[in-house]
């Protein structure tokens, strides 16, 4: 790649003044005489010159328009520089102190309050983004959607200067959008780069203005092109959203991370909008390689990352519109005090993969709506890990505020909760099960040389000794069919669970069996044989960790489970059925309800 290109579609409608020509000055009360300068050379903000314009002692609003007619693309604006040396004599800005005109005559004006005393108290240069399409302030005549007629008001209510020429508009142009594309390590693009290259006095575009901490923002400002990728590395800055005062789209301020080339990292960059209409949007396309790490986003509209290249770890969206993901990382962030509308979600997951990974850590916060933190859309799983999150203030079970909201309407959705406490949800039909804390006991069956035995039959249960899983728990039993049904009191077991069932007179009842959960006392299995009544006898019900065959090629075979506490367990591994042959090898010991167990059976050869 190479050194950094920062280009922008801003086209002129007047920049340099070297006349009064195309200029028309007009007024509304008296007072004092009316002239022009230009150039004026004095005091300008780009290029060598600007107009300016004499002062008024009386009541009265006057400006000057400049004649020429352009067409303005939608969404565009026309973006205006003007000044004032005299901030403390105008009006307010709900009073019309300064206005920024558009119109087809000068008779024939929409009139956009841009600032006044009470807002320009420190008077300097400022640049306002216009689109003629938005409402206006007010209006002078009847102005049509024409855009003949470009320029600035300013409304002096008692009493004004009375030397000097203290009103200025330079460069008037149209458009909305910068690019920066290229870069390379020795040279990356960054937003101190870009603002000395638009705010140098050969361009001042307006889109991008640089500030002791980063950059001011009122425009499109893309990072990378459907064309061209950028490379951008840039730390600790604070870029400003400008407030374009409900005269842009809601969508007119953007900043857009493109190309699947670009190779994109800001770490620590903050991006605080100040506008409540046009609050900024954040996009990354194309599955850019673009990294957001510990960054802050405060008041901004929407986020969406671009794939499974976005990282945005560690970083904090305050008071924003919903966040969406894509693919991308989001480790560690948080979402606070969202702004979307009621029965909105302030985050957004539909994708077909696993979040485990990708949203861990994250936490919520609910803002003044009754909003959910995260919506899981019809194309996420049926089966997810959250892992480590945090859920404040949202509501009840199947209300607007709930936690989660899950977009599917039919089958079941089960939410393994690793270090996160049970989240209130809304679903739109399915059914959502909660799988709380699970760690994983397994066994691996291998040869005294250390050597991998597969396809070992398995079994490994839960002994009385210590543990809350039941083991040996006293049980009675009542069939039907092949449906046995098993009353088990307190059994605290769930759907799919296996359980070990002894002592019953019927050999039907008897083996490991998976269940169903049919209430807390209550739960089914499946036996092999109708055998036409019901057992007797003492019969027991153990919960069975493992029972099967261990893999052929790993030896491995394990049960992923929410264990209570600590529960010690027996059983064994063996391999009678196939050749080579082995001994029966014992298993004890305990399984963590922290970090689980992994056991190994030492097989000696039978052959």
């Amino acid at each position: 790649m190479a050194v950094p290109a920062y280009a922008t579609d801003l086209t002129s409608i007047i920049e340099d003044m070297p006349s009064t020509t195309g200029w028309t000055l007009i007024s509304s009360g008296g007072g004092g005489a009316s002239s022009l300068t230009a150039p004026e050379t004095d005091d300008f903000i780009q290029g060598s010159n600007c107009i300016s314009r004499n002062p008024w002692t009386a009541i009265s609003i006057r400006g000057m328009v400049y004649n020429a007619a352009t067409t303005i693309a939608s969404g565009d604006a026309v973006f205006i520089w003007w000044k004032a040396d005299v901030a403390q004599a105008l009006d307010t800005i709900a009073n019309g102190g300064i206005q920024c005109l558009i119109g087809n005559a000068t008779t024939a004006l929409k009139l956009y309050y841009v600032a006044g005393s009470d807002t320009y108290a420190l008077g300097g240069w400022r640049c306002n983004p216009i689109d003629p399409t938005q409402t206006q302030s007010a209006s002078l005549g009847s102005p049509t959607a024409v855009t003949d007629f470009f320029g600035v008001r300013w409304s002096v209510p008692v009493s004004g200067p009375s030397r000097g020429f203290p009103y200025k508009i330079d460069a008037i142009r149209h458009g909305r959008d910068v690019e920066v594309t290229a870069g390379e390590i020795a040279n990356p693009a960054t937003w101190a780069a870009l603002a000395t290259h638009a705010d140098a006095t050969t361009r001042r575009w307006g889109i991008v203005q640089g500030t002791n901490t980063g950059a001011t923002v009122q425009g499109r400002v893309s990072w990378g092109t459907g064309a061209a990728s950028v490379y951008s590395r840039d730390a600790n800055r604070t870029i400003t959203l400008a407030d374009t005062l409900g005269f842009t789209a809601t969508d007119f301020t953007q900043i857009i991370v493109a190309n699947a080339s670009t190779d994109l990292v800001w770490t620590n960059i903050t991006i605080a909008s100040l506008d409540d209409l046009n609050r900024g949007i954040i996009t990354v396309n194309n599955n850019a390689a673009a990294s957001f790490l510990d960054c802050t986003f405060s008041d901004i509209n929407t986020t969406a990352d671009g794939g499974t290249a976005s990282v945005w770890d560690g970083s904090v969206w305050r008071r924003c519109n919903a966040v969406t993901a894509n693919g991308g990382s989001f480790l560690g962030c948080q979402v606070l005090a969202s702004t979307v509308a009621a029965n909105a979600s302030a985050f957004v997951y539909n994708q077909a993969v696993d979040p485990d990974g990708v949203l861990d850590g994250m936490s919520f916060t609910q803002g003044v709506n009754a909003h959910h933190a995260i919506e899981f859309g019809t194309s996420s799983p049926t089966a997810m890990t959250l892992t480590d999150m945090t859920f404040t203030d949202f509501d009840a079970d199947g209300t607007n505020g709930a936690a989660l909201h899950i977009k599917r309407t039919t089958g079941t959705v089960t939410i393994t909760l690793v270090g996160t406490s049970t989240p209130t949800y809304r679903t739109d039909g399915a059914t959502v099960v909660f799988v709380t804390n699970p760690v994983e006991a397994s066994v691996t069956t291998v040869a005294t040389d250390g050597s991998i035995v597969g396809s070992c039959k398995v079994f490994l249960y839960a002994t009385s000794a210590v543990g809350t899983l039941p083991a040996g728990a006293s049980v009675t039993i009542s069939n039907s069919g092949t449906t046995a049904t098993v009353t088990h009191t307190a059994h605290g077991l769930s759907t799919n669970d296996k359980v070990w069932i002894e002592g019953a007179s019927l050999q039907a009842n008897n083996g490991v069996f998976q269940i169903t959960v049919t209430g807390v006392n209550t739960y089914t299995y499946t036996m092999g044989t109708t055998p036409g009544s019901s057992p007797t006898g003492t019969i027991t019900s153990t919960f069975v960790f493992i029972f099967g065959d261990s893999n052929a090629l790993t030896g491995f075979i394990s049960l992923t489970r929410p264990i209570p506490g600590n529960q010690s367990v027996a059983g064994w591994a063996r391999r009678s059925s196939s050749a080579p042959f082995f001994k029966t090898g014992p298993l004890s010991g305990t399984v963590s309800g922290t970090v689980g167990a992994a056991f190994t059976a030492v097989m000696v050869s039978d052959e």
